[in-house]
């Protein structure tokens, strides 16, 4: 808009499938006052948008910190690749577009979700990983490797998006604090305690939905 600019507001608060008009106020910065857009006084948003929101909780009913929210293609099978398909939400809202889609929900301390074809509000309860609370060898020349063997999350998507939980290999040294690790259900790793470069004899750890605390030796 020549010679003005639009004024900040929010719909953070408004349900656009519930709008019937918008009305946008752009203020001159050369003292014009206000402009209405359109130049008709309304916008008619009835079938142009349709927004609904994914609320967030915890199976236990805990609270749920920091939640994370995505967009994705709901026939991509593939795995996601990065800031290509996957759509970021802001607080768990998404507006209804033509092509079918799906939610995938995730957040430290509990197992990632995919809702396939969501068409209204909806609530999605999440389970709680399980802690795998790992101390580290003690000693020179030392190092402790949680070795990977099998992820108990199946879709590679969601592995894909999950960056809070564990889903890869990691190297614990002397000098770390009791290492906490959230697991899904499911999830199979190996312990190997490497003195001066020789590795001892793995230490095979199945994780199911009780804790699990292990003393690296």
């Amino acid at each position: 808009m020549p010679g003005g600019f639009v004024k900040p507001f929010s719909l953070t608060k408004l349900r656009p499938n519930l709008l019937t008009c918008v009305v946008i106020a752009a203020q001159s910065t050369k003292g014009r006052g206000f402009r209405l857009l359109p130049r008709s006084g309304a916008l008619d948003l009835s079938r142009a948008a349709q927004a609904f929101q994914v609320a967030i909780r915890a199976r236990d009913g805990g609270e749920v910190e920091w939640p994370k929210w995505w967009l994705l293609p709901a026939a991509t099978a593939a795995p996601t690749p990065e800031g290509t398909t996957a759509t970021r939400l802001e607080r768990g809202w998404f507006v209804v577009r033509p092509d079918p889609v799906a939610i995938a929900v995730a957040a430290e301390g509990f197992v990632p979700r995919l809702v396939p074809a969501p068409t209204a509000d909806i609530v999605v309860e999440l389970e709680r990983c399980t802690s795998l609370r790992i101390q580290p060898a003690r000693g020179e020349n030392v190092e402790t490797e949680v070795n990977l063997v099998e992820d108990g999350l199946r879709d590679e998507r969601l592995r894909e998006l999950d960056d809070g939980n564990f889903h890869a290999s990691v190297t614990l040294s002397p000098s770390d604090d009791v290492e906490e690790l959230h697991c899904v259900p499911g999830t199979i790793v190996e312990i190997v305690v490497v003195r001066g470069g020789v590795s001892g004899p793995p230490q095979r750890v199945a994780i199911g939905r009780t804790p699990v605390e292990v003393v690296a030796q």
